[in-house]
């Protein structure tokens, strides 16, 4: 009997161990960020005026590689499990000057990447980004509702972790390619600082 109960006693410590040993990080920052990223995007048309009726279309293709900006070296980031964007509407208020909170004056056709839960959809639609052929993917097309000034923003993706290696957190910095900010629009008359913004007419 005692013979059984130290068996059992040395499979229960070994079972303990293994579990901690599996679990463990071996002493890694899990809140740290390891890499930074750049993520192109690209929106179309670029014109800083449309017709109501008219639509944007926001469009990611990039490999599941990634140029370490620090670095410089190429970083595999496969299987991604929250690297997408928040984009962010709002409509200049003539009264006030200020944007109002305008995403409910859109309609929204996501063509390539899932939908997420927006903290406040007043402002924003959150979506993920689908990986395919080693290649992550997006594809939606917004179709404004009502005249005015409108600023769009691409938000970054913060945190960013991989399945098979969650303590190794990643940042994604979304910069607009071959697309014009049109930011004569509201004022600032440079578009060569890299950004996420768009900002556009519907007459």
């Amino acid at each position: 009997m005692a013979s059984k109960k130290i068996c059992n006693g040395v499979i229960i410590f070994f079972s303990v161990l293994l579990l901690t040993n599996s679990s463990c990080t071996c002493g890694k920052d899990c809140t740290a960020i390891y890499y930074n990223f750049e993520l192109p995007a690209k929106v179309f048309p670029d014109n800083d005026t449309l017709r109501l009726g008219d639509s944007l279309t926001v469009f990611i293709d990039v490999s599941n590689s990634f140029v370490e900006l620090q670095s410089g070296t190429l970083v595999p980031f496969k299987r991604a499990a929250n690297l997408g964007s928040t984009i962010s509407f709002g409509r200049k208020n003539l009264s006030t000057g200020a944007f109002d909170q305008v995403a409910n004056d859109f309609d929204f056709i996501l063509l390539n990447g899932k939908e997420s839960r927006a903290i406040n959809p007043s402002l924003t639609r959150s979506y993920l980004f689908t990986e395919e052929n080693n290649r992550y993917r997006f594809h939606l097309v917004i179709k404004p509702k009502k005249p005015g000034l409108y600023k769009m923003i691409l938000s970054n993706s913060v945190n960013t972790y991989r399945e098979s290696a969650p303590c190794d957190k990643a940042n994604f910095t979304t910069i607009l390619k071959e697309t014009n900010h049109n930011r004569h629009l509201v004022r600032l008359e440079s578009e060569d600082v890299p950004g996420g913004d768009f900002n556009f007419v519907v007459q």
